[in-house]
């Protein structure tokens, strides 16, 4: 027999429905209580209260906070049936000004133990399973470094780190990870690698640390936008130096730069384990993807550059081909002249070539492009005999994987749409795999119209950036 017919089951429903509908609404309308004297600032939970500019949170949302963090403090009563609407504006204006506090002394502390952690990693150089993977006796370091560039799309690096798990010799290269956004998602994912030896680094001049002051964006820098004459006349801390398009500083797009520009200095010159290298840093970004065979690739290109392009500084492993062929080109190495969007993915530069960039350090820093792919290339151009020589692979080796990211910002960021048409290939391809035999082809014919269209891109036009960059060479 069924507990009720239809009909009294929705007769029941409705009537907890009424019920429920009266309860809240008579919550809602029920006057609205003073804080309590008594509560500090730090008894705030800035997290759970959205703090605009002129307005404040709910007053019954702070009591909730409170209520939910200190049971044992309650309100007062309020005996007065229509509470006085000064008194609620005072109250409400009261609650802005502690949760504000609450707000900036929980950054401040964040700030604090933030400038620790990056301080406490650059400086100890921790080598994670060093003891399994050691480095080699003679020179105590590794044939090879991978650097990862790193910020904070933990999607993205979650493949990355996959492809690299499955890469033939990876245990004997050593893995540096370049951090410049603190995320605890990101740090679990290089916590995770137990497949090859792994250092992390921090690069200490991040926007995460700098919120209101150079080198993040300071309140008083001029708008990105705005004409000369009127940064002028505004007082803005940068009027005097825009870029060669009329554009003043982003700080986004120029800490990439700054970062990648650190991140080789401290490479080369800051960790203990580079001090008897002589090997080459591949350069790889977190929304890469590797093959399987890359370092054999790699490995290959080394020991044929001098019978094939003695005079290459840059070996490059991946390439932007819209279709691959591991059939027709998988043995092909092209040698050319470096050209910022064509080989830029997966370079690899051993010191001597480090050196040649950084005594051209000062055109890479002054040279008005946000890019530093396109800064290198200028320096090519400029001031190296013979450009920046590069030996690039035809099929590729490292792939983009990126929707996402300074230069993307395409609506679906799904890594995995990327990426699975790239794993068919290499599955249907395995046969074809790690080649023994390279030889040099033809560069195609775009290689130099694309040198001949080269200008700069703007975005770095700040004195300031100027200075911070070529500091990190001193």
């Amino acid at each position: 027999m069924a507990l009720c017919t239809p009909r009294k089951c929705i007769q029941v429903i409705l009537f907890i429905s009424f019920v429920s509908f009266i309860t809240v609404n008579l919550h809602f309308f029920s006057p609205v209580r003073p804080l309590p004297a008594s509560v500090e600032k730090s008894d705030v939970d800035f997290q759970a209260i959205t703090v605009s500019k002129p307005k404040v949170a709910p007053i019954s949302l702070v009591h909730k906070t409170l209520n939910r963090q200190l049971p044992n403090v309650k309100p007062p009563e309020d005996k007065t049936k229509r509470p006085n609407i000064d008194s609620k504006k005072q109250a409400a204006a009261s609650a802005d000004r502690k949760t504000q506090s609450s707000v900036e002394k929980r950054f401040s502390q964040f700030n604090e133990s933030l400038e620790f952690i990056i301080s406490d990693i650059n400086e100890k150089q921790i080598i994670r399973n060093r003891n399994k993977f050691p480095p080699i006796k003679e020179s105590d370091t590794y044939d090879h470094v991978l650097a990862i560039q790193v910020h904070n799309r933990d999607n993205y690096l979650n493949y990355l780190i996959k492809s690299l798990r499955s890469t033939k010799y990876i245990n004997s290269s050593l893995l540096v990870v370049s951090h410049d956004f603190y995320s605890q998602s990101v740090f679990d994912i290089i916590d995770s690698i137990d497949f090859m030896p792994v250092i992390q680094i921090f690069y200490p001049k991040a926007m995460q640390l700098y919120k209101d002051k150079y080198p993040g964006p300071d309140p008083q820098d001029c708008p990105r936008n705005i004409p000369k004459h009127q940064a002028m006349k505004s007082g803005c801390i940068n009027a005097d130096h825009p870029d060669k398009y009329g554009h003043y500083r982003e700080a986004a797009y120029a800490q990439t730069k700054l970062h990648w520009f650190w991140k080789l200095n401290h490479i080369f010159e800051k960790l203990t384990i580079m001090k008897n290298f002589t090997g080459y840093v591949t350069l790889i970004e977190e929304d890469h993807y590797v093959t399987p065979d890359m370092l054999h690739v790699f490995h290959e290109m080394v020991a044929a550059k001098s019978r094939l392009c003695a005079q290459c500084r840059v070996l490059t492993l991946g390439n932007y081909e819209k279709k691959p062929s591991y059939s027709f080109s998988n043995e092909v190495v092209i040698a050319a002249d470096f050209i910022s969007s064509k080989h830029n993915m997966a370079m690899s530069i051993n010191k001597e070539t480090y050196e040649h960039i950084k005594r051209h350090n000062q055109e890479f820093c002054n040279y008005d492009d946000y890019n530093w792919d396109w800064s290198l290339q200028y320096i090519g151009k400029e001031n190296i005999v013979g450009r920046l020589p590069t030996m690039i692979v035809k099929t590729p080796r490292v792939y983009h994987i990126g929707d996402c990211g300074v230069h993307h910002k395409g609506k679906k960021c799904n890594p995995e749409e990327k990426v699975k048409p790239i794993t068919d290939l290499i599955q249907a391809n395995q046969g074809k795999l790690y080649p023994t035999n390279l030889k040099v082809g033809r560069p195609t014919s775009t290689t130099s119209i694309a040198y001949k269209k080269f200008k700069a891109n703007g975005g770095w036009g700040d004195k300031r950036d100027h200075d911070l960059c070529a500091s990190f060479m001193l």
